[in-house]
C-alpha cells in the first residue's frame, strides 16, 4: 500500500505546477488585452483633441468674418442713411446676397487651410432690413459643421474565403 500512496504524491506534484503555468499564461493575455485597450484609447483621444482644437480655430474664424459682415453692414447702413438710399439697393451693390422670398441672404463657408480630411463651417444670415443703426443686422438661420468624406480605396471588402479577384 506504501507504493500506491508513493505513486498518488509523485502524481498530485505535477498538476499544481501545470496550473500555476496555464493561471500565468491566462494573466498574461489579460494584461496585454487591458495594455492593448489602453493603447487604442489613448490613441483615439488624441485624434479627437486635435480634432476639436481644429474645430475651434475655425469657429473662431467665423466670428472673425461675422464680425466683419456685422461692420460692414453698419457701415452700409449709414451710407444708405446719410445718402438718402434705399437700404436694400446699397446691400444689392455692395454685397453678395440672394433673395428668397423676399428675404435676403448672405452664405459663407470657412474650410481649413489644409489636412487630410478638411473641415467646414458653413453659415447662411438672414439680414434684417431696418433703417435703425442700432438694429440687428442678420439672423443666423444655419450653422453646421462638416468633414470631408473618408475615402476607402485601399480597403476591399468582400468574402474572406474566396480567393483574390484583382
Amino acid at each position: 500500500m506504501r507504493r500506491s500512496d508513493t505513486l498518488k504524491r509523485l502524481d498530485n506534484k505535477g498538476a499544481t505546477s501545470v496550473l500555476i503555468i496555464l493561471l500565468m499564461v491566462v494573466l498574461m493575455v489579460f494584461g496585454l488585452t487591458i495594455l492593448t485597450t489602453t493603447l487604442s484609447n489613448k490613441s483615439l483621444s488624441d485624434k479627437k483633441q486635435v480634432w476639436l482644437e481644429d474645430y475651434y480655430a475655425l469657429e473662431a474664424d467665423v466670428a472673425v468674418r461675422l464680425a466683419e459682415v456685422d461692420h460692414q453692414l453698419d457701415d452700409l447702413k449709414q451710407e444708405a442713411k446719410l445718402d438718402n438710399l434705399d437700404l436694400v439697393e446699397v446691400y444689392q451693390e455692395n454685397l453678395d446676397i440672394q433673395e428668397f422670398n423676399g428675404q435676403y441672404y448672405i452664405y459663407f463657408d470657412i474650410s481649413e487651410p489644409s489636412g487630410d480630411y478638411l473641415k467646414h463651417i458653413k453659415v447662411e444670415l438672414q439680414l434684417i432690413i431696418d433703417e435703425d443703426i442700432d438694429a440687428r443686422n442678420y439672423k443666423i438661420v444655419q450653422y453646421s459643421e462638416a468633414q470631408d468624406l473618408f475615402e476607402y480605396e485601399d480597403i476591399k471588402f468582400g468574402n474572406p474565403y474566396s480567393p483574390n479577384e484583382d
